[in-house]
This record gives C-alpha cells, sequence and structure tokens, in this order.
C-alpha cells in the first residue's frame, strides 16, 4: 500500500476530533499525539513532520521483509499503540483499516484484520 502525501488531511497518520492530531508525531517526540494546527493541515505538513526529509515504510515488527524505500524511515509496529496510525477517541481506532478510522473492538495487540499483517505502508511526500 502506497500513500502519496501533500498535506496533513490527506495523510492516514493525521485525524481530527475538536483539533487535528499527528499519529507520527509519536515516533519523533516522546509526546503522543501532537496537535497540528488547521490552517497547516490544509495546506502542507509542521517542520517535524518525519515525511519532510525522506518518507517511511511501517510494517509488522515480525516481518522478514526489508524496507522498499531505500531513503525512507523503517517503522516497525509491534502493537496498535504504538502505531502511527491508531488513534482513540470514544473508542480505538485504525486509520489504515478499511473503512477508514475502523473502530477496534478486540483486547488484542493487534485486530486479525490488521493490515499491516498482509502488508506494510510506504508513505512518500508528493510534490505540490
Amino acid at each position: 500500500m502506497i500513500w502519496m502525501v501533500g498535506k496533513c488531511q490527506d495523510c492516514p497518520m493525521f485525524w481530527s476530533a475538536d483539533e487535528g492530531h499527528c499519529g507520527a508525531s509519536k515516533l519523533v517526540s516522546s509526546e503522543a499525539a501532537r496537535v497540528v494546527p488547521a490552517e497547516v493541515a490544509k495546506t502542507g505538513r509542521p517542520e517535524w513532520c518525519p515525511l519532510e526529509p525522506a518518507g517511511m515504510v511501517v510494517h509488522e515488527a515480525g516481518s522478514v521483509e526489508d524496507a522498499s524505500c531505500a531513503q525512507c524511515a523503517d517503522i516497525r509496529v509491534f502493537e496498535c499503540g504504538a502505531c502511527p496510525f491508531y488513534f482513540e477517541t470514544d473508542k480505538r481506532r485504525c486509520n489504515i483499516a478499511n473503512p477508514r478510522c475502523r473502530p477496534i473492538m478486540t483486547d488484542d495487540p493487534r485486530p486479525f484484520w490488521c493490515a499491516l499483517r498482509k502488508e506494510g505502508v510506504i508513505m512518500r511526500r508528493k510534490s505540490k
């Protein structure tokens, strides 16, 4: 699965309740999801966005496959809570699932339908 991301609102790591949040921020800092200002989310990405210098490949931690993007960051996911596509509002949800924002109704580390069990997600910058 390949995502070309030009602005936060197109990104599967971005979710919105009252304010926009980025799930990728937990990859670049010790914080949970950082708030993304609405004007930035509509037009571009914040300066701390992990896609800005290159891109990223997200896949299951037990996978033996190597990252297929030489300049991309390799992110291995062990459980939903550490996944950049995971967020929680009224329920635990997955932004990479079909449909987007699918509720996670299990207490397992990852649901059986997790897209990362079958394939990785390659995210690249999209030129403006």
